[in-house]
């Protein structure tokens, strides 16, 4: 659960708007009361939580960048494992009616990154979002940003191995990027990409919002990924 879309839920449900199950979650529904909310209080009605709605719903600005919803429904399922918590996360990847099939067999990556997309209503996807590479078409290109969609390419540059995620850091040198996605040492966690390894930076077509700078991070030591599986 995200607590700072939580706590615009309650704000906007208090206003009279539905913004269905409190679960922290920036879904269609969510989106959709926001929006509405916006529109009765003279904002761009475009569902995003920036700070402009949260000035007018009275909720204090974070000190750090605000999850797009896409990275803040994937950062909801952090830490979920393919075996240990194959139930939770079988469930979670076919919430979107879509899946590729049982992660613990298949490379799944594409499909997080798809009901990430889904869920908050951000849609078409690629025609066959479990090819990591497929990425590279969707939405629109944009210089590197927090929360942007991320394709990257594995083992050969011109092979067709390669991996998905959402870029939420990057290294002081700028060598390499710190991503969240799936299939990542078999979780849904954060790793270090090689900078050289990024095939696009995409963004949805749709996306209204602003966006955000990478912040610069700190790896501590951690060595970079190579083979996200």
């Amino acid at each position: 659960m995200n607590p700072l879309v939580e706590q615009v839920q309650r704000r906007v449900l208090a206003a009279g708007f539905n913004p269905g199950t409190i679960d922290g979650l920036p879904g269609i529904k969510t989106r959709g009361a926001i929006s509405a909310y916006e529109a009765k209080h003279g904002l761009a009605p475009d569902g995003i939580i920036d700070p402009l709605l949260l000035k007018s719903l009275g909720i204090d600005q974070p000190t750090g960048p605000i999850d797009p919803p896409w990275l803040a429904i994937l950062r909801s399922k952090q830490g979920l494992r393919e075996k240990e918590d194959y139930a939770a996360l079988a469930a979670w990847l076919k919430s979107d009616k879509r899946t590729l099939g049982d992660p613990r067999k298949l490379p799944w990556c594409g499909d997080a990154i798809e009901t990430c997309i889904l869920n908050a209503g951000f849609g078409p996807v690629p025609s066959n979002p479990y090819y990591a590479r497929n990425w590279a078409d969707y939405g629109r290109h944009e210089d590197l940003f927090f929360g942007g969609i991320a394709p990257f390419w594995r083992g050969k540059k011109t092979g067709s191995d390669g991996h998905v995620g959402i870029l939420i850091g990057i290294s002081a040198e700028r060598k390499s990027l710190r991503v969240k996605g799936g299939n990542q040492k078999n979780m849904i966690c954060d790793v270090w990409i090689s900078i050289d390894r990024l095939i696009d930076c995409r963004v949805p077509i749709t996306w209204k919002g602003a966006l955000q700078p990478l912040p610069m991070l700190a790896n501590d030591g951690e060595p970079i990924s190579t083979n996200e599986a």
